[in-house]
């Protein structure tokens, strides 16, 4: 017996001894102010050295580590071999954003030859050099947002050949140089968001070969050179929203066959040429919302035959001509919410009076004074209709009968005073009603007896007269899995002794 004690103790003592050497180890070479632990489904080494208002790089950084994670300190430069001196270092994804850096050693990231994701965001540095990521060959993301640089000059990053994501949202550029692009053959990704930028010149772009998203939204673009995309032929996403563009010109678009999504938004353009997006015939959405387009015709559309979105909104004295639509057969998404164009089946017919709207699955609008039934009518496919700023008294008891694929009804502040019976039994995969913040007293007994378990309806907001017309749909409510807007909730207007009283909590004994 004592010989098995014995045994065990000695086994729990080499257990304890190894143990301890194990966080020993682990101990040892970690920096002050840090924490290194293995994390992730792959067992990642880490190191994580946040908010503890470390004022230079640490020194030890094992070269095991894979992660390094030091963010929310005052660390004003990376020193020279932050990671070492040896080539086997194994760190693959550096963040060092929230620092004040102001300024990167030569090479400081040249030694981890499996660095792979590098960010610098919310910084201090004010420009960019060749110096800062030489030998950083292995590099595949690139963060750079939130610094202060306001130039990118020739051959910036002409040694990083394998990076697929170059961000440089949030900073203050004002002008991209000659080439300054040149080397990246493999990005596919750039972000230039929310900088200064004014013009874009004939090779900003220069290299980019096989860019497919250029995001350059919320700069103060006011000029393109007809050749600043001429480059780009595999470009697939182009947003130049919340500029300071007054027209659209067809020679920015020549070479970008390829191009999915282009979107224009939210700048003050007036005039499209015709023919500006002919060469764009695999475009699936174009956004023209929130500018002053002063017209829309065939020739404005042309060579979009593939387009599946196309928002207009907010361009309010636009003049929308016949058979505007015609060559869109396959729009599904159409968004004509406060224009002051004449809305109805004129804009997708032809010479031969035939219409192209069966693919047509959301519709938004507004300004109307009626449902527009001759566009329901010929919108079979119709799934989302969307009606804002209008003054549409009567739901009419045929307004849906051809539209039995219609889930989505918003209908909110619009004047309704009236929704005929039979209006919504067309729609038996119902599944959102909203007809809140209108002038609506009461409603048919049976127009909503079928949704009490599939459909959201949202109807607060009006003025109701909580009578014993009321009271069915008080029963409505108080079934269970019915489904309503709790964020609004229904309330009696009328009569005075019932007014604020909730309609799912009423007491209709006498009814």
């Amino acid at each position: 017996m004592i010989s098995v004690m014995a045994s065990e103790r000695r086994r729990w003592m080499v257990l304890f001894i190894l143990i301890l050497f194990f966080v020993t180890s682990s101990l040892a070479g970690c920096p002050r102010k840090c924490q290194c632990y293995r994390a992730g489904p792959s067992g990642d080494d880490w190191l994580k050295c946040d908010s503890g208002r470390m004022t230079a790089f640490p020194r030890s950084i094992s070269r095991t580590r894979e992660v390094v994670v030091i963010r929310n300190n005052q660390i004003p430069l990376v020193p020279e071999n932050p990671f070492g001196t040896l080539s086997t270092t194994e760190v693959r994804y550096v963040f060092l954003d929230n620092n004040g850096i102001e300024s990167i050693s030569e090479g400081a990231f040249s030694v981890p030859r499996y660095l792979r994701v590098l960010s610098l965001m919310n910084n201090r540095l004010e420009l960019v050099t060749s110096h800062y990521f030489k030998g950083a060959h292995a590099l595949q993301k690139l963060y750079l947002d939130g610094n202060l640089i306001s130039a990118l000059n020739a051959n910036v990053f002409q040694e990083m050949w394998r990076l697929k994501l170059l961000s440089l949202s949030r900073n203050v550029i004002v002008t991209i140089g000659t080439n300054a692009f040149m080397g990246l053959a493999e990005l596919n990704e750039l972000l230039l968001n929310d900088n200064h930028l004014t013009a874009l010149g004939s090779s900003a772009f220069t290299g980019l070969r096989d860019v497919k998203k250029l995001d350059l939204q919320d700069n103060s673009i006011q000029t393109i050179n007809n050749l600043a995309f001429s480059s780009l032929y595999h470009l697939e996403e182009l947003i130049l929203k919340g500029n300071h563009l007054n027209q659209v010109r067809y020679q920015w678009f020549e070479d970008l066959s390829q191009l999915r999504v282009l979107d224009l938004s939210d700048n003050r353009i007036k005039q499209i040429v015709n023919q500006a997006f002919q060469q764009l015939t695999h475009l699936k959405t174009l956004d023209l919302s929130n500018n002053l387009v002063a017209a829309m015709g065939m020739a404005k559309m042309q060579g979009l035959n593939n387009l599946n979105v196309l928002k207009v909104a907010n361009n309010t004295n636009i003049a929308m001509r016949d058979g505007s639509f015609w060559e869109l057969a396959d729009l599904e998404m159409l968004d004509l919410r406060n224009t002051s164009t004449r809305m109805g089946p004129q804009m997708f017919r032809n010479q031969e009076n035939t219409t192209k709207m069966d693919k047509i699955k959301k519709l938004m609008l507004s300004g109307l004074t009626a449902l527009p039934l001759d566009l329901l009518s010929l919108t079979p496919n119709l799934e989302i209709l969307q009606i804002t700023d209008s003054n549409i008294t009567v739901i009419p008891s045929q307004a849906f009968e051809n539209n039995v694929n219609l889930r989505d009804v918003f209908l909110n502040n619009v004047g309704l005073t009236t929704i005929e019976e039979e209006a919504l039994s067309p729609l038996r995969n119902l599944r959102k009603l909203e007809i809140q913040n209108n002038y609506l007293v009461s409603l048919p007994s049976t127009l909503l007896k079928p949704y009490h378990r599939s459909a959201v309806i949202c109807f607060h907001g009006n003025p109701w007269h909580c009578d014993c017309s009321i009271a069915w749909l008080t029963r409505w409510m108080q079934r269970r899995g019915a489904r309503w807007c709790v964020s609004g909730r229904p309330v009696c207007k009328t009569p005075r002794r019932k007014a604020g009283q909730m309609i799912w909590k009423l007491s209709n004994g006498r009814c």
